[in-house]
């Protein structure tokens, strides 16, 4: 189809980006005989990129485009691993010092909050074979931004989104935390600012309480 290929999460975008350079530096003929077993053909047209990429391409036109600007909404944003890291496969920033995710938070209307866990990794792919390691990453994140005093966590990858709230109240529990923070994916946060209601954007089915924001 010669179209670019969008994702809304990051692991998605780590996963294709690897396959693509795999294809586009030595891989594609030795796949493409195999594809003509199906009639299809691999041509490197198919570029790969994500929400948070798109959004702060545009960041400008997104400042446009808000009807409900996020005043006085503290956010802590947090990247996890796959949104920058490795840098060598992503490219597209700074993998120890990114600024996108804050451009586009600054450009909805929101207060990006400090953050010293931005970068960790939520834990979500080792949840059964290191269940009390996660448990401690995931407590350490959200208490990180309760202590900066952040209205909310928000995320670009719908897997930190599901670990983070899904697993919170446990995770808080085995630490003995009290401290317990909405986690919003960022498709969630621009809708929000762009006018669309909570419960369009799913507000209801986050498991920490989120519709107290805004």
């Amino acid at each position: 189809m010669q179209m670019p290929i969008l994702t809304t999460c990051s692991t998605c975008l780590l996963v294709l980006t690897t396959a693509k350079n795999a294809l586009d530096k030595g891989k594609k003929d030795e796949i493409n005989t195999f594809l003509a077993q199906g009639n299809m053909k691999y041509n490197r047209s198919a570029d790969i990129t994500s929400l948070l990429w798109v959004l702060t391409k545009n960041v400008n036109i997104i400042k446009l485009k808000v009807k409900r600007p996020l005043k006085g909404l503290k956010v802590a944003a947090f990247y996890g691993c796959h949104s920058v890291r490795p840098q060598s496969v992503l490219g597209f920033e700074s993998s120890v010092n990114p600024k996108s995710f804050e451009s586009v938070i600054t450009a909805l209307g929101a207060t990006v909050v400090p953050f010293k866990k931005r970068l960790e990794c939520c834990g979500f792919h080792a949840t059964y074979p290191a269940k009390t390691s996660v448990k401690k990453m995931t407590s350490q994140i959200v208490n990180d931004a309760d202590e900066n005093d952040a209205d909310c966590i928000v995320t670009p990858c719908p897997l930190c989104q599901m670990q983070l709230d899904i697993y919170q109240d446990g995770a808080q529990e085995y630490t003995n935390s009290k401290a317990r923070v909405p986690i919003l994916h960022l498709s969630q946060l621009v809708g929000l600012a762009l006018g669309l209601s909570k419960e369009e954007l799913g507000f209801t089915h986050n498991v920490i309480d989120a519709m107290q924001i805004v």
